[in-house]
């Protein structure tokens, strides 16, 4: 054969190998290693019941049925490139049982791999284990009582997990019983027995640190994530051997990209946290959206069966009502009537979030009685005793003392917080109520 007609044909050769080449350089970079980090973590923390946000304003955080698609995303994108992920989560789920128990369900439909125990969920006791025993959800923290009546999830003070190749250590540090001594036997062999080991902390800052810097350096964990609520980023500190990462933000997921510092012991990493914002417009994951709405059907199924009928008393109510209140201040009462606070409840209604969450800002009623009103005249949703207090003495007395005249910006953020209205400037909106 002649020579050109080799040389074509193995020309030709190579030309069909480029487009394998280009996509697996595309996935694995030049030198064979992923195209991204070596390992990322995604983490979630401080839920703290939240579902879902209520749609009072525009541009808040979304609930878990949006924080579902959004991780599907990010542990997708890893997953095209090669980069293998571990999804955690440190706990302070909900203080209410009936919450936790939909986060559980949701958080085992997602597929998270551990999660943290914190005060929280110890307080719930027995019941939360239950349910986490029946969703087979991994826990780590200090074994609480009751809990060796469920050996399918028994809580361990550390579990190991594998992703990839790569073998992630998962270590509790908190202020339960497990004595000094243990918790350092722990420390040794997470981080000995593990290619990245993790500590979820409930413990300040301070205190922190404090019981990592008495491990020797090499038994150090890799990271430690703060998941008390009262941490923040502010000012952390330096600690030889381990990288200090605060807590995610309600709303908010953690990424931290975990990369191998090549050239060195295979045990040394950088870590990279990147926040990924839960956007109140990313879409819904159908099947979590469904859990959600379910709970929220219940409850105001139940809300509504233990409803009452009231006077516009302030005997029944506890406080004096908008109309009492304009028989004297007629002006405010027009003024309040053309506000979005006189329509309160009928905002919850037309949003079928009649809800005991929702109502806690929505009725002065809910708020002071823990009561639905099925009388709907003398529900008046955000009234003048939501700001004013309840008015009962001044209306007696006509004394100005009796009386909040001058509300302040902390009462408003007392419903106007961060969470519900990101966006709140009290000196704009305190002009859209001017009444006075």
């Amino acid at each position: 054969m002649a020579p050109s007609v080799l040389y074509a044909r193995y020309l030709r050769i190579l030309l069909g190998l480029i487009p394998f080449s280009l996509a697996f350089v595309n996935a694995f970079g030049v030198n064979g290693k992923p195209n991204g980090p070596d390992l990322v973590l995604l983490f979630t923390n401080n839920t703290d019941g939240y579902l879902q946000s209520c749609g009072c304003t525009a541009r808040q955080v979304g609930g878990i049925a949006k924080r579902a698609t959004v991780l599907n995303r990010l542990k997708s994108e890893q997953a095209q490139n090669g980069v293998p992920t571990v999804l955690l989560d440190g706990g302070n789920l909900s203080k209410n049982l009936a919450r936790t128990s939909v986060l559980l369900e949701s958080m085992h439909r997602i597929g998270y791999d551990s999660v943290a125990l914190s005060p929280a969920e110890d307080n719930l006791g027995v019941p939360f284990l239950r349910r986490a025993a029946e969703l087979k959800i991994p826990l780590i923290g200090t074994p609480v009582a009751g809990s060796a009546n469920f050996p399918e999830t028994t809580v361990r003070p550390f579990r190991f997990l594998m992703a990839g190749r790569w073998k992630v250590g998962v270590l509790h540090l908190g202020d339960g019983p497990v004595a000094p001594e243990d918790w350092k036997r722990f420390a040794v062999t997470v981080r000995k027995q593990s290619d990245v080991s993790i500590v979820f902390s409930m413990l300040t800052v301070g205190e922190t640190v404090r019981r990592l810097a008495a491990l020797p350096e090499r038994d150090r964990p890799s990271v430690a994530l703060l998941c008390n609520s009262a941490s923040t980023s502010d000012a952390l500190p330096d600690l030889k051997g381990t990288t200090i990462l605060p807590s995610p933000p309600k709303g908010e997921i953690g990424k931290i990209e975990a990369d191998r510092v090549h050239g060195t012991n295979g045990k040394q990493w950088r870590f990279v946290l990147r926040g990924e914002r839960v956007e109140d417009t990313v879409a819904d994951d159908p099947v979590i959206a469904g859990i959600v709405s379910a709970y929220f059907t219940e409850e105001a199924n139940a809300l509504r069966s233990r409803s009452v009928t009231l006077s516009d008393d302030w005997q029944d109510l506890g406080h004096e009502t908008a109309v009492r209140c304009g028989e004297c201040h007629a002006r405010a009462l027009n003024q309040w009537a053309l506000s979005k606070h006189s329509r309160a409840i009928r905002t919850l209604a037309d949003k079928k979030r009649l809800i005991p969450e929702c109502l806690t800002c929505h009725s002065e009623v809910f708020r002071r009685k823990g009561a639905f009103i099925s009388s709907a005249n003398t529900e008046e949703g955000v009234t003048c005793a939501t700001c004013h207090g309840d008015g009962i003495v001044h209306t007696a007395s006509r004394s100005k003392a009796s009386i909040l005249r001058n509300p302040g910006e902390a009462d408003c953020r007392r419903c106007h917080d961060p969470a519900n209205d990101p966006h709140f400037n009290y000196a704009i909106y305190r002009e859209k109520i001017r009444h006075w």
